[in-house]
Formats: C-alpha cells, sequence, structure tokens
C-alpha cells in the first residue's frame, strides 16, 4: 500500500536504452520500450523470445550470466582445414553453449614466433647461399662459353689454313704434272714432225732415184723403212684421283663430332717427281746461270716473258728492250714518256703504264694502243698481269700539295673494274700512303703480294681481300733497315723479295714464314725480281744495269 512518502512511484525504464517500458521478456528476464523489442530479437536470434506485457510479466531467478558463445577456430596441419567444436556446459542454462579453442593463444604465438626464427635464421640464408651459387654458376658457364667461342674461331683459322694448305699443295702437284706432261707430249709431237718431214724428204729423194735411174745412186740406196716402221711413241696420261685416309683435325662439341681429313694420292710412288722444283735443303750451291750486261746505266723494272727465257727491261730512259740469256737485244718499244711500269699478258704482249697521261698502255701489232685509264683523279704506277688474264694496277691518288698521297690497287677484266683493293674487313687501309712506288705480283695460291715501300714491309692479301700477313725482314744477317722492292713467285709458291739495303733476297713460304736469306750471289742493291719458264730468277741490280739469273731451286 502507498504511503504518503512514496507517492509518487519510481518509474520502470528499459534496461536498453532507458526509456519507460511497456513491455517485458520473459525468457530474457529483461524490460524493454516498444522501440527496444524489434532490437532485442535480432540481437539475440539463437534464442525463443516471450515478449508479454509489463503488468504481465512472469519474474523469474536469475541465473549468473553466461557469456556470448564464442567460436574457436582450430587449424589441422594434417588435413589442412578448418574445424569447430562446440562444448556444452550442463552447469549452465540447457540451451546455452560456449565455444572455447584446442590450443590456446600462447601456443599459437609461440608457434609463429618458432616459425619465425627458423624462416629468418635457417631458411633464408639457405636459399641465399643457394642464389649466390646460382650466380657463380652463371658466371663459370658464361666464362666457358665465351673461351668456347674464342677456341672456336681460332678453330676456324686453323681448318681454313689446313683447308688452303692442302688445296695449295694439291694446285702445285697438277701445275707439276701438268707441265712434265705437256713437256713430254710437245717434245713428243716435235719428234714425230720431224719424222714426217724426214720422211717426206726420203719418198723425194727415192722418187728422184727412180725417175733417173741412175746405177750408181741405186746401188748407193740405204734403206731407212725399218727406222721409219717404228711406231711413234707418246707419253701416257696418268691423272692422280683416288684419295687415301691421311693426318685428321677433329673437333667435339657435345654430339657433335667433325673431323677434317687431308689426303694424299695413294699412288704418288707410281709418280716421278724428278721434274717437281723443290728448294734444296742445303741451299749452299746456289748457282749464278748468267751474268748479263744491260743497255742501261741503272735497271728499274723487269717482267719475263711466259713460256720462255726472255724478259723486258726498263730503265733510266723511255725506250724497253727485250733481251735473252745472253743480254741480245730481241726487241724495243720507245715511249713518249717515261714509263712507270711494265708487265707481260698471257698473250705475251707488253703492257706499260703512263701516269702523266693517267692510262696503261699495250703494244700490239708494231703500235701503242690505250687499255685502261683510272678514275678521275687517280694515276697508275706498279702492273702486274694475273694468270686469269686480269690486271691488277697501283694507283695514286695525290693531294694539291702532294702532302697526302693515297695508294691502292685495283684489278681490271679488259677495261672493267673487277676489284678494289685498299682496305681491310676493320675499315685499315691494306697500304701506307706516300710517294714511294710499289712492286706486285700473284702466287698460285691467288694471293696478291705487294712490296709496300712506303711501310717497309710486304704485305699479302687473300682473294677476299683479307691481310695474310706481314713481313717486316729478319733481324739476323741485316745490317740496315729492311728495304723490300721487287717480288716474285715460284711454283712452290714461295715469295721472292728482293732486300735493297742488304743486298740479299728473302725467300718467305705461303704463310709469311722465312726460309733462306740469299746473300752470297753478289748481288749490289737488288732491285726488280721475275722468274723465267725454267723456275730461275733474273734479278736487276738497280745501280750497275747489271741482271743476275740465278738457279736456286734444285730438281728433287
Amino acid at each position: 500500500m502507498a504511503t504518503p512518502e512514496n507517492w509518487a512511484q519510481d518509474v520502470i525504464t528499459c534496461d536498453v536504452c532507458g526509456m519507460p517500458t511497456q513491455q517485458f521478456c520473459n525468457r530474457c528476464q529483461i524490460s524493454l520500450c516498444q522501440g527496444c523489442v524489434d532490437a532485442h530479437k535480432r540481437k539475440f536470434t539463437s534464442k525463443s523470445h516471450d515478449i508479454v506485457p509489463f503488468l504481465d510479466r512472469n519474474t523469474q531467478q536469475v541465473e549468473p550470466r553466461v557469456p556470448s558463445v564464442q567460436r574457436c577456430e582450430v587449424y589441422s596441419e594434417n588435413h589442412n582445414k578448418n574445424h569447430w567444436l562446440v562444448i556444452h556446459l550442463p552447469d549452465l542454462h540447457k540451451d546455452q553453449t560456449i565455444m572455447e579453442p584446442i590450443k590456446t593463444h600462447e601456443k599459437q604465438v609461440h608457434k609463429i614466433k618458432k616459425e619465425t626464427h627458423e624462416i629468418k635464421f635457417k631458411i633464408i640464408p639457405l636459399y641465399k647461399r643457394a642464389e649466390n651459387t646460382v650466380e657463380c654458376e652463371i658466371r663459370v658457364v658464361k666464362a666457358g662459353f665465351f673461351h668456347s667461342g674464342i677456341e672456336s674461331e681460332k678453330n676456324r683459322q686453323l681448318w681454313h689454313q689446313e683447308v688452303d694448305n692442302i688445296f695449295d699443295k694439291i694446285h702445285i702437284y697438277n701445275r707439276s704434272f701438268k707441265h712434265k706432261k705437256l713437256y713430254a707430249l710437245n717434245q713428243s709431237k716435235t719428234s714425230i714432225r720431224n719424222l714426217i718431214s724426214e720422211m717426206t724428204k726420203t719418198v723425194e729423194h727415192n722418187e728422184k732415184i727412180l725417175s733417173a735411174r741412175e746405177l750408181s745412186e741405186v746401188n748407193e740406196y740405204e734403206s731407212k723403212l725399218k727406222e721409219y716402221r717404228k711406231n711413234p711413241e707418246k707419253d701416257s696420261i696418268i691423272v692422280p684421283s683416288s684419295m687415301a685416309k691421311g693426318k685428321k683435325l677433329r673437333i667435339e662439341m657435345g654430339d657433335f663430332k667433325a673431323t677434317l681429313t687431308q689426303s694424299f694420292p695413294s699412288n704418288l710412288r707410281k709418280y716421278d717427281f724428278s721434274t717437281i722444283p723443290t728448294l734444296d735443303p742445303c741451299l749452299d750451291r746456289i748457282k749464278v746461270f748468267a751474268s748479263i750486261r744491260s743497255n742501261f746505266k741503272y735497271i728499274y723494272r723487269m717482267a719475263s716473258i711466259l713460256g720462255g727465257t726472255e724478259a723486258w727491261i726498263l730503265g733510266n730512259s723511255n725506250t724497253i728492250t727485250r733481251i735473252d740469256l745472253n743480254g741480245s737485244v730481241k726487241d724495243a718499244t720507245t715511249c713518249l714518256f717515261w714509263p712507270n711500269d711494265i708487265s707481260v699478258t698471257n698473250e705475251r704482249e707488253l703492257i706499260y703504264s703512263d701516269h702523266d697521261h693517267r692510262r696503261v698502255n699495250i703494244v700490239r701489232h708494231g703500235g701503242i694502243k690505250n687499255l685502261i685509264r683510272p678514275p678521275r683523279g687517280w694515276e697508275p704506277h706498279s702492273l702486274c698481269c694475273s694468270r686469269s688474264g686480269d690486271i691488277f694496277v697501283h694507283m695514286m691518288e695525290r693531294s694539291l700539295s702532294n702532302a697526302n698521297i693515297r695508294n691502292k690497287i685495283i684489278r681490271y677484266q679488259g677495261e672493267k673494274i673487277r676489284q678494289m683493293i685498299h682496305q681491310d674487313g676493320e675499315g685499315n687501309s691494306i697500304l701506307q700512303d706516300g710517294i714511294c712506288p710499289i712492286y706486285m705480283t700473284q702466287n698460285n695460291n691467288e694471293d696478291i703480294c705487294v712490296s709496300d715501300t712506303n711501310a717497309k714491309s710486304v704485305v699479302v692479301v687473300d682473294k677476299m681481300e683479307r691481310v695474310r700477313f706481314r713481313y717486316y725482314g729478319t733481324q739476323p744477317k741485316r745490317r740496315e733497315p729492311f728495304s723490300p722492292k721487287g717480288l716474285a713467285a715460284d711454283s712452290l709458291c714461295q715469295i721472292i723479295v728482293s732486300d735493297y739495303n742488304n743486298d740479299c733476297l728473302h725467300i718467305l713460304n705461303i704463310n709469311g714464314q722465312i726460309l733462306r736469306c740469299l746473300d752470297d750471289c753478289g748481288l749490289l742493291k737488288p732491285c726488280p725480281v721475275s722468274l723465267d719458264s725454267q723456275g730461275r730468277l733474273w734479278v736487276g741490280l738497280c745501280n750497275s744495269g747489271e741482271i743476275k739469273v740465278i738457279e736456286y731451286l734444285k730438281q728433287a
């Protein structure tokens, strides 16, 4: 019952928001205003709520509050799955449950720390060492393939050189066999012609005897029939063709294998090599075959005639003379101006260069005709006729003050330019700039051999315009600086170079290695050098006008 002291009763408020209450949840035992009923239901959806007016409430004894249901995530290392475990607590309200983790938070933290330590101090250093190892292997592989490439390039050069040597030898053999067989066949031809001429005269003589019927002539007649009945001798033609095993070069890279085999004719013993000239291993019997006095005070250029024992001589005049081994003048050609150089074509025609009129002329049928006109600004000097019929011409280009003179070689096929030789594969000049004239010849392997007097060296260029080597002279027996002048190449592809300052001849092999220095033949200031059909050297002595004919090759 109300008393005066509590006449004004306390207002019952909502347990959620504090507003006056109108409703009551018998399930949860809390007072609710009208606005908080729906929010209360949404918050605790797992329960079934009993919402009644506040005056109809059913109060119960309040049990200890149970924390909200919690979930514990348990990680299974074996199955890599998340599991949820629900634990029922019978001492609490019958519908409430609580989830607790199998492993505590502290254990999980300990596990993370342990894994982090292992990754940081064990696994990462292990992978760094592996990375360093791979980097080292990469450097080793790069270095290995780099050196392999260098070695491969060396092998390329070696193989090319060996192949060139093989075919050089084959070329020498072919030339030697050809000269031998052609010489024998020509001898046989000459012998047959002589016999035919002799038999023709015998027939005419016999017919005269028969027509005259002189008793004495008939009685004195000697028969030659038995001699004539013999079949004419002829040389057999044998061409080497069969090949046999020989020296090998071998290269391997993985499963790739290659072998280069150098082969020689298996039946070489069947041939007589007595006519193949070889350099005497002793070289103590160099013979001066002839000493020829020319009509010149000085000799500058010389060109032997193919297939003969004569040579054209250019000295200190504008007249070019042709002489034989006895010094007899066989022919002479007078030019309008002093020629710079001379050479002889495969048709045995004389050509000479005239730098004043910038042309190369040919002496044909007793007259002089223009053969080659050089490019504008260039003037012709040295000449060389190749075995193929092409003509190599040394050209000079002068500046207005003559301070800078460029040199190059042009190969002509008829009047057309076939090749220009002036730079190597790297763009460097093959010939040194300068005013001094050069000397040229072609070797049997088609190398162009040049005495570059401006550079004081011999430079050899192959047909692809690659410099094979440069020769600067040898130190032994050299009293003065090497001064190369005239040069020639023999049937063995040996290069003979005159050394003006040291009064000698240098004999080089096909690769530029010195074989011999000829200094015991009385050569004083040797300049032009040429070879006749017998392999004899014609050496012009510049300051005396004399020519030495030297036999330096020995018949094996």
